[in-house]
Parts: structure tokens; C-alpha cells; sequence
């Protein structure tokens, strides 16, 4: 019967001696495949690989930033929504002032009057979209934030009480 010992083995399977004495195989666990098996069991129980929770709270600091980041634009755009909506009310109480006082006006007055407020409009319409677009993504960071957040915490709860 032939011998075959030029086949390297790693050690774990058995070394098949002959064709009529074989014996049945045995199972081979591999580290990457026992390891896959410990994690899902912890996972099962609320605990998390150390780098994958380093991961989620280093996001969840990303995502918090991101939204104070947010926030700050969303104040300043509101401030200048502000800014803008008395600086067209005033020229709209110019405006009627002056229609009232009912002396005659300059087309040239009227005109520049008339192109500030529209120009103000204008500005004051783009602003209002503007912070509404950040409002958005405001809400949809604080969001995702919270989510992270929660997941950690379940995840902190998880591995504390186990």
C-alpha cells in the first residue's frame, strides 16, 4: 500500500494510512470560523466586539458634532431671516408711508424703493429655504444620532448586566 508523506497537513485532520484502514473524518474548526461562533453568541446576549463599540461611539461623536454644527447654521440662517423680514417690513412701512403722505414721487424714488423690496424678497425667500433645507438635515442627523445613541446604550446595558 502506498504512504503518502510528502503531504503537508496542518495538523488538524487525521492522515489517511491506508485505502482499508480509513477512518471516519473529523470535524476541522478553523480560528476565523469559532470565532464567527463566539461573537454572534455574545451578540445574542447584548455584547459587541471592543473595536466594533469604539466604532459606534466614535460615529455617534461624528454624528453629535455634525448636528451642533447644524444647529449653529440653522441659528445664524434664522437670524438673518429675521434681519431680512424687518428690513422688508420697514420698506413696506416706507412705502405706504409715502403713498399716504400723498405728495408726488419721483419715478426714480418708487422705482429704487420698489427693486429694494423685491431684491429683499427675494433674499428673505432664499433664506427661508435655506434654513429650511438645514432644518431637514438637522432633523435627519439628530436622528440618526438618537438611533446610534440608543444602539450603544442597549449595548452598554447589554454588557453591564451580563
Amino acid at each position: 500500500m502506498p504512504r503518502c508523506t510528502d503531504v503537508h497537513h496542518s495538523g488538524f485532520e487525521p492522515i489517511a494510512r491506508g485505502v482499508a484502514r480509513r477512518r471516519p473524518s473529523r470535524v476541522v474548526y478553523s480560528p476565523l470560523s469559532v470565532k464567527r461562533v463566539i461573537v454572534r453568541a455574545l451578540a445574542a446576549i447584548g455584547l459587541v466586539p471592543a473595536r466594533r463599540y469604539h466604532e459606534a461611539s466614535r460615529r455617534a461623536t461624528e454624528l453629535t458634532r455634525d448636528r451642533d454644527e447644524w444647529k449653529k447654521r440653522a441659528t445664524k440662517l434664522a437670524r438673518r431671516e429675521r434681519t431680512l423680514e424687518q428690513q422688508a417690513h420697514e420698506l413696506e412701512r416706507q412705502l405706504k408711508k409715502m403713498q399716504r403722505q400723498a405728495r408726488p414721487i419721483a419715478d426714480g424714488d418708487l422705482t429704487v424703493v420698489q427693486t429694494r423690496l423685491t431684491e429683499t424678497e427675494r433674499a428673505l425667500t432664499l433664506a427661508r429655504e435655506h434654513l429650511n433645507a438645514i432644518e431637514v438635515k438637522l432633523e435627519i442627523l439628530e436622528g440618526a444620532a438618537n438611533v446610534l445613541d440608543a444602539r450603544t446604550r442597549t449595548q452598554v446595558i447589554g454588557s453591564t448586566a451580563g
